[in-house]
């Protein structure tokens, strides 16, 4: 148990896939702390100074004594918690857990909390709300008449449709014209005219479920639904429902997303003008995401798909001498459709070739393809760029 602590909090996750806390302090200020709590049946949260501590809806909170506090501590250690610190705030979080699967899930999802920049010290603070809350709508902001020459596009894939809040609210910050298309997985005539609303232009489609959104995005592609535009940003709802992956990471992991591709202040602006400038740019995402890294090694990158990437590349046509694995892990990202001519035409559209949705971790068809889009572009003469981690901007 840590020493010199004066706030001690017990937290009970509740039901659900993830837990937001915020915190509150005269040192601080407001900070929001994203935990997934998969296994978890109760967390400890001790700290300096006044604070306190709000969670979820589902969770239940409540302030300890000193000894009451360093009791639960002492039992906890002997079923090995997980520990985090925050040391620039003082905080220190005990995770409690018996079952060991669960423990590993749980450092796995920490691990990709990490690799969203929200592990460990870089919890989101109030200007960066968005993230853990999600977004309010912001009237556009002008932009300067010379970036607005490229005629770009926003590709959807929905199969979450709760997922198109987040999208719609960072859509109507644009401040220039551009073409929608939206996949859905199954026809729905609320979201169609919530949409259709909100974008008169949209062109909406049904297709089927398989395939994620990778299978969706070639339809597109390959009926030539992207030839009138210079540069497509290519979205999704993404959520993570099943093995052990919270439906918190997959919140956070989509408005990164939307954040780093367009949605933060100036991002658009910057987006077009390196398209612009750079005619051998062809595909662009975000950094945060690019794996493998620092934090996402090479096996981690491979997940288990390894010999069907290399498989389906060789397939192909992809040059097999000095393939190295990279891509944009979540599969958004804006690309030139002149850059993926190696992806055009292949089959790749056709829903025999993925089979059913399984909720398939690793190893499908579209496990393969996610890993091939940015050597694609490479092998067609094209450059990838990337789009620093940003942060919302302040409402």
């Amino acid at each position: 148990m840590p020493g010199n602590y004066s706030k001690f909090f017990e937290v009970l996750p509740g039901a659900g896939h993830g837990l937001v806390l915020e915190i509150a302090s005269l040192a601080f200020g407001r900070i929001y702390l994203p935990l997934p709590v998969h296994g978890v049946q109760k967390i400890m949260l001790v700290g300096r100074g006044p604070l306190s501590v709000t969670g979820s809806p589902e969770s239940h909170v409540r302030i300890l004594s000193p000894l009451t506090a360093r009791w639960k501590a002492i039992k906890g250690l002997l079923a090995k918690p997980l520990i985090i610190k925050f040391l620039s705030i003082d905080i220190t979080v005990f995770l409690y857990m018996k079952n060991s699967a669960y423990r590993k899930i749980i450092r796995k999802e920490l691990k990709i909390l990490k690799l969203l920049h929200l592990g460990y010290e870089a919890i989101c603070d109030a200007d960066n709300a968005g993230l853990v809350l999600g977004f309010a709508e912001v009237p556009p902001r002008p932009i300067a008449h010379k970036d607005a020459k490229l005629h770009i596009g926003f590709i959807v894939h929905l199969h979450y449709f709760d997922a198109w809040d987040d999208i719609e609210a960072c859509l109507k910050r644009m401040h220039i014209p551009f073409g929608l298309l939206v996949t859905m997985t199954h026809a729905d005539n609320h979201i169609a005219q919530r949409i259709t609303d909100a974008f008169p232009f949209a062109r909406i489609k049904t297709t089927e479920n398989c395939g994620r959104d990778i299978r969706p995005f070639f339809e597109l592609l390959d009926a030539g639904d992207l030839d009138e535009f210079d540069i497509v940003c290519k979205l999704h709802g993404k959520k993570s429902l099943r093995a052990g992956r919270a439906t918190l990471l997959g919140d956070l992991w989509r408005r990164a997303c939307l954040l780093d591709l367009f949605a933060a202040d100036g991002r658009l602006s910057e987006v077009i003008s390196k398209f612009q400038v750079d005619a051998t740019l062809g595909i662009a995402g975000p950094a945060r995401f690019r794996v493998p890294n620092m934090r996402f090694d090479l096996q981690d990158a491979w997940s288990g798909n390894q010999i069907r990437t290399l498989q389906v590349a060789r397939e192909l046509g992809f040059a097999q001498e000095g393939f190295e694995l990279d891509f944009f892990a979540g599969t958004m990202f804006w690309v030139r459709p002149a850059a993926l001519t190696l992806l055009r035409q292949k089959g790749l559209s056709g829903s025999e070739s993925y089979g059913q949705e399984q909720d398939q971790i690793d190893g499908a068809l579209e496990h393969a393809l996610e890993r091939l889009f940015l050597n694609a572009a490479k092998q067609a003469g094209f450059r990838v760029g990337e789009l620093s981690v940003t942060i919302t901007r302040k409402e």
